[in-house]
């Protein structure tokens, strides 16, 4: 029965209110003058600027300070002990249907995560309540705490990782939490160390993920992420993608990765996700920079067969190797006339960063947009488009490509000119005249590149 309890917070609660009431307000002055510290009332008599109590002897500097009212703070603090128990009594049903973590607040939660025995504990299922839950795998995707509470919540999370006892469920449920908080768990990245060492692979995947994101400020997990590539098998896990993704997110990447990136990119892939797998050491081999210019021949290798999207991650990681390289020249530039718009991005990204790349490349392209040949006038203007600001040298060249007899051409010159057009009143007078095109697709596309 509950009505029991919201009896006696309701006998409770006008017990306190009554006292609070009383004890702040009952004795107000009245027009009577009495010594604020004794409350002994003086008989009226002039103001002056100095008045003494004849009880206490205290001296009154103000006269105003006689009609003060008489506050008892003791009562009134027992009055709020008592409103709080009314509040307790009130709430004393719901909890014993639903349990106190309910109504508990987050930070409570959080300082009695790691006592909790198991992700079904109703201190663990109301902190997740509060969390955000991916449908589709039901594991927390972000918290939205306080900066303080997350790192209060990562500490609680090694604390559970530390303690040998702890079980499977528990750790792992403490692991998907480490990677929700991201760079907040870097207090925890001694046992997520100390996890990988262990060798549990689901263990091992999920504390390689929050290493990932921790990776600029925790760099003394670098030996453990590389001893995850060299151990015997790694290639057939599905981890070891995981390890190499987390190498690539230090900036700049460790140059000792080299040797054990390449070596586990040399092996033969049996697993599904090898593909997957070479890019990713390309690209982190690319975030070494010039430190990995052992890498260059095997690259130079691997990018003869490849499909479009793992071409520009070969491109990308050769610029930022050794951009100046002759077969990393060739590859740039073949890169900027290549279709896809990935491999383009790429190429020009690392041409615009390098002059000795830029002056070529345009000096080639405006040659190639004068082409006889329609299929290289339109490699040119694609390329150029992709240069952005880089092709200002070329801007004639592309206002007169703008008339060209291939709309294709047309549309990428279109392309390249708006990227100019905010430094360059040619190319911006150019794209006002095209938005009266004839060709009704040429006109709509240099219309929606117009300021609005």
């Amino acid at each position: 029965m509950d009505w029991p309890w919201y009896i006696g917070a309701s006998l409770a609660g006008m017990v306190g209110v009554s006292l609070l009431a009383w004890s702040l307000f009952a004795d107000r002055s009245r027009g009577r003058l009495r010594c604020p510290r004794c409350w002994y009332q003086i008989a009226p008599r002039v103001e002056t600027l100095s008045i003494t109590c004849p009880e206490c002897g205290r001296s009154v500097a103000k006269f105003s300070h006689l009609r003060r009212t008489h506050r008892r703070w003791r009562w009134a603090l027992v009055a709020v002990c008592t409103c709080v128990i009314a509040s307790a009594l009130g709430a004393a049903p719901a909890v014993r249907r639903s349990g106190w973590a309910r109504y508990a607040p987050t930070t409570v939660l959080i300082l009695a995560y790691s006592h909790a025995d198991s992700p079904a504990d109703e201190v663990i299922k109301q902190l997740d309540s509060r969390f955000k839950i991916n449908e589709n795998w039901g594991v927390v995707e972000s918290v939205n705490l306080r900066p303080w509470q997350e790192t209060l919540l990562a500490k609680q999370c090694a604390a559970v990782l530390r303690d040998e006892s702890a079980g499977k469920k528990m750790r792992n449920h403490a692991l998907g939490l480490l990677v929700a908080l991201g760079p907040r768990s870097l207090p925890a990245i001694d046992e997520l160390i100390a996890t990988i060492e262990a060798n549990g692979e689901y263990e091992m995947y999920s504390a390689l993920r929050a290493i990932q994101a921790i990776a600029p400020q925790g760099r003394r997990a670098i030996p453990a992420l590389i001893a995850v590539l060299t151990r015997p098998g790694a290639q057939d896990e599905y981890y070891t993608d995981t390890a190499v993704d987390a190498l690539g997110a230090y900036i700049p990447a460790p140059a000792e990765a080299v040797e054990p990136l390449l070596d586990l990119m040399q092996r033969k892939m049996r697993t599904y996700s090898s593909e997957s797998l070479k890019d990713s050491i390309v690209r982190t081999l690319g975030r070494i920079g010039p430190e990995a210019i052992a890498a260059l021949p095997y690259l130079f290798e691997q990018i003869k067969d490849t499909a479009p999207l793992t071409r520009a991650v070969h491109v990308e990681s050769i610029g930022l190797i050794d951009p100046l390289h002759a077969e990393s020249r060739r590859l740039i530039f073949d890169g900027l006339l290549h279709a896809e718009v990935h491999v383009r991005a790429a190429s020009a990204e690392i041409t615009r960063r390098h002059p000795q790349l830029l002056g070529p490349s345009l000096e080639r392209l405006t040659t190639d947009l004068q082409s006889e040949s329609s299929a290289v006038r339109l490699a040119a203007a694609r390329a150029l488009s992709s240069l952005g600001p880089g092709a200002a040298p070329a801007r004639d060249l592309l206002v007169v490509a703008c008339a060209d007899e291939n709309r294709s051409v047309r549309l990428f010159a279109v392309e390249a000119l708006w990227s100019l057009a905010e430094t360059e009143p040619t190319a911006a007078a150019r794209l006002q005249s095209l938005a009266a095109d004839p060709d009704v697709v040429v006109a709509r596309a240099a219309r929606r590149r117009l300021p609005r």
